[in-house]
């Protein structure tokens, strides 16, 4: 008797596994792609979730095992009428006409009632399509129920969103998993693939369509049955937007603890590194007695070929541009930590294996790439040089009241600006009021359309200018320093520079290419992602999003001029202001 009770209890157990896990081999990608259209719709357009009068996210994870392995055409709409069942009927009493069908599905919204807002294309404009809804998969019962969410929908101030310039998407992260099992993975491929799809503004700017993306993604996340699998699927994922922005950032310590304890029992390499011509040079070296030199090819470090680790790395990382993937691979090897490290390298044409034993703190490392020196000197009799990086308000002050009869002033914006001292320029170099930028912004009301704000941006704020001590603008010329490390607030501070003054020269290598504020996508698993939320561009119409700023001289720095210990771009700069 006991052996049939344990019998028994063991294929139910076994039983009740399986219906928990796809056969990952049986699957539908397209009838799951299917279905996170549908969620991504009532998420954002059914009152009845926007209000947060039921928990969609809990409806997912309830209903996805019955539609986690391939279905016939009837099996896998009679899913989707229960699925929208779930919902309140009488949120959407008007049927849907065939006219306002075929407007939908050929992306003529704008010509619905509710929707007509949509024909002013000065101040509006929609970057969603919701041609989808006739995809064949679905029956048409189906396709004119999902239309009928659209016919009848209703702005309702939304309570899954806040903020204004930022919208922040709050949702639960499920910090508390032990696991990340399936239906948890999907809905974190869910939100974040609506997300983007509804509030991303540079989606067509992407490189990769983004349904395929999605169709791509779906095998991979219900195959990444561990913690860091599913990390590294969300890390692929949000690579294929294309945003420098696009970084991931913990709440929990189940992924990151590991490398986090790392961090606290050993040190940091004592170098910093520049990439160039494709080579890892070593730019610093931050102790003494160091078996590196400047200018050192670096080959391997331990047994990472640099090279692989570079391209590895590169598939899991967003980036907006061609520079903005340098500069962020050179901070990953600046910021390597170990108990020791051995390098490969290439010095005057031989190849050598060296051992380094000596580390660095942190705060070393930091203050190695970002304490540059002065802030503020005399280049020549001409010109006076300002690090608007790290300078402060009231020592800009001064340093601008000293240099007000210099016939130049170089301005170095290679970083993100520590303070606020930026916000005195248009003050400084004009008497009136000039646009910077001008942008589109989400519409919460309507998600996946955006506001036009064509009145832009001036930055001449009103808590500024009783601090100014000049009476009279600076009329001289100015040079302003860039690279990749500029992004985002930097690149405003160049499109500052531009409308304010029309003698800026910028001398250097292109900005990063990612600019606008910045909005959060939460995940199950205690992980967030950062996107660019607001469509930013010059007052014409200038696209920076993946372009960045680009230089009037540009400088292409030189193993020799590293060797050397030479600021390339300072010295380029320096030569213009003499000439």
């Amino acid at each position: 008797m006991k052996n049939i009770i344990f019998t028994l209890l063991f294929i139910f157990c076994f039983s009740f596994s399986k219906s928990q896990t796809t056969d990952k081999d049986n699957i539908n990608s397209d009838q799951i792609a299917g279905l996170c259209k549908v969620w991504g719709l009532v998420k954002f357009y059914h009152p009845d979730v926007t209000k947060r009068k039921i928990d969609w996210d809990k409806v997912l994870i309830k209903k996805y095992p019955e539609f986690s392995v391939n279905q016939d055409f009837e099996s896998y709409n009679q899913n989707i009428i229960q699925l929208l069942d779930t919902l309140n009927q009488k949120s959407y009493s008007k049927e849907t006409t065939d006219e306002q069908f075929n407007a939908i599905i050929n992306d003529k919204i704008e010509t619905l009632d509710n929707f007509s807002f949509l024909s002013d294309t000065n101040k509006y404009i929609n970057r969603i399509s919701f041609s989808w809804i006739n995809d064949s998969i679905f029956s048409k019962k189906n396709q004119y129920k999902l239309a009928k969410i659209l016919v009848n929908y209703k702005p309702y101030e939304s309570k899954q969103l806040k903020g204004n310039t930022v919208v922040k998407h709050k949702d639960n992260k499920f910090e508390e998993l032990d696991s990340i099992t399936e239906p948890y993975r999907v809905l974190g491929l869910f939100r974040y693939w609506n997300i983007i799809n509804y509030y991303f503004p540079y989606k067509q700017l992407s490189d990769n369509n983004w349904d395929s993306v999605l169709t791509n993604a779906i095998p991979a996340f219900i195959k990444a049955d561990n913690y860091e699998s599913y990390i590294k699927q969300t890390l692929l994922l949000s690579s294929k937007i294309n945003d420098t922005h696009g970084r991931i950032l913990y709440s929990t310590t189940k992924y990151d603890k590991t490398t986090s304890d790392q961090k606290k029992k050993e040190g940091y390499v004592p170098y910093n590194f520049r990439l160039i011509d494709s080579n890892v040079v070593v730019s610093k070296v931050l102790v003494d007695s160091a078996v590196l030199k400047l200018g050192d090819i670096v080959l391997k470090i331990d047994t990472t070929d640099l090279r692989n680790f570079r391209d590895s790395r590169n598939r899991y990382k967003s980036y907006s541009t061609i520079q903005s993937q340098t500069i962020y691979f050179e901070l990953a090897l600046t910021n390597t930590y170990s108990s020791k490290f051995n390098f490969t390298i290439i010095r005057d044409l031989d190849t050598l294996s060296l051992l380094e034993t000596q580390l660095v703190s942190w705060k070393t490392k930091w203050e190695s790439k970002y304490n540059k020196g002065a802030y503020h000197y005399s280049l020549n009799d001409k010109a006076g040089y300002v690090d608007l990086t790290e300078i402060k308000f009231g020592k800009l002050k001064k340093t601008l009241k000293k240099f007000k009869n210099k016939e130049i002033i170089v301005f170095d914006l290679r970083g993100y600006p520590n303070t606020v001292a930026w916000l005195a320029l248009p003050h400084l170099l004009s008497k009136k009021p000039k646009c910077v930028a001008t942008y589109y912004k989400p519409n919460k009301e309507y998600p996946g359309t955006y506001i036009n704000e064509s009145k832009g941006m001036r930055y001449r704020f009103w808590l500024v200018k009783p601090f100014l001590f000049l009476r009279k603008q600076y009329k001289g010329k100015i040079v302003v320093l860039i690279n990749s490390e500029a992004i985002s607030q930097s690149e405003t501070v160049c499109m500052m520079f531009k409308a304010y003054s029309n003698k800026v020269t910028f001398i250097g290598t292109p900005t990063t290419g990612a600019n606008g504020n910045v909005s959060t996508i939460d995940m199950p698993g205690g992980i967030s992602f950062w996107f660019t939320s607001l469509d930013w561009h010059f007052p014409n119409g200038d696209q920076l999003q993946r372009i960045g700023i680009v230089p009037d001289i540009y400088v292409k720095e030189t193993i020799e001029g590293v060797k050397l210990g030479k600021d390339q771009i300072l010295e380029r700069a320096i030569q213009f202001t003499e000439n």
